[in-house]
Formats: structure tokens, sequence, C-alpha cells
């Protein structure tokens, strides 16, 4: 049965995968191994996935649909904290790739990782639990829709950039 939430716990999975793929890269580069440029091209369009697509559905769809849900603001402000967090980690690894600063590179990573698995289990404990029981069934049917139609970024696209990353990984 889908759920007003489904699409955003659809994203979670990829972002569960991706997140493995933070945490094996700064074993990686903590040991002083680079990556090849398709690697670094799919890690920048995941690094943007999780930014620019499936945070801001959240930000600007499904965050203020709770405007009006008692309790919601505190979890809502929390989520938003993190993902600027996230942002700031996003943007470390980006800058210390590009100037090859593995070892910032390795920590940023470790960090995003944990922080990318912490809130998720997080967010659908808490806020999408929160959204299914509170919203009312019109507003949800109207944040699908919503979701359903956001458009400039594909799930679809981040699963293939995922598995140029596990490629890599596994060293094929």
């Amino acid at each position: 049965m889908a759920t007003v939430v489904s699409r955003l716990l659809e994203e979670h999975d990829l972002i569960r995968r991706f997140s493995s793929v933070l945490e094996w890269l700064s074993i990686r580069l903590g040991s002083g191994a680079g990556i090849d440029e398709d690697f670094a091209q799919a890690l920048l369009s995941m690094l943007s996935f999780v930014e620019g697509c499936h945070h801001a559905k959240e930000e600007q769809v499904l965050f203020p649909a709770l405007a009006n849900v008692a309790g919601a603001s505190r979890l809502v402000d929390d989520a938003v904290a993190d993902h600027r967090e996230f942002s700031s980690l996003a943007s470390r690894i980006r800058d210390s790739i590009s100037s090859g600063d593995l070892r910032t590179a390795s920590d940023a990573c470790s960090l995003a990782s944990s922080l990318l698995k912490r809130h998720i289990s997080w967010e659908e404990a808490g806020l999408f639990a929160m959204a299914e029981a509170s919203l009312p069934d019109e507003v949800k049917e109207d944040v699908s829709r919503r979701l359903a139609e956001y458009g400039g970024c594909s799930a679809e696209a981040a699963s293939r950039d995922l598995d140029v990353l596990y490629k890599a990984m596994g060293g094929d």
C-alpha cells in the first residue's frame, strides 16, 4: 500500500546505500588511495541528489504540510538542521577531493555517512510516521502528487550513479 511518503522512503533506500559508499570511501581516502574521474562524477551526482532533490523535496513539500500538526515544528527544525549539516559536509567532501586533501575528505565522508544513517532512521520513525498518522487525507494526496511531480531530479539517475559507485567498490 502506498503511503504519503512512499517516494521519500524509496529515496531513503538509495541514500542508505550511498551512506555505505561514503563509509567505504572514507576508509579508501584515509589510506591515501584516490578515486578515478567516473567515481568522482557519480559521487558528486549523489551528493547533489541528496541535497538538491531529496532534502529539497522534504523541505519544500512535506515539511510545509506538517506546519499545522502539533509537535511537528521542533521535528522539522531538527530535520532541517541535519540537512544543513549534511550540506556542509558535502561541501567539505567536494572541496577536499578537488584540492587533493584526502584526510579531510576521508573525515567528511565518515561524518556524512554516520549522519545520513542516523538521520533517515530518525526521520522515518518521527516525521514520516507523524505525516502518515496526522495529515488529513486531502493533504496526503496533495503531498503525494507534489512529490511525484517534483522536477529536476531523478531517483532512477541516482540509482545508476550508485551502480557506478558499487561497481568501482567491487573492483570491476
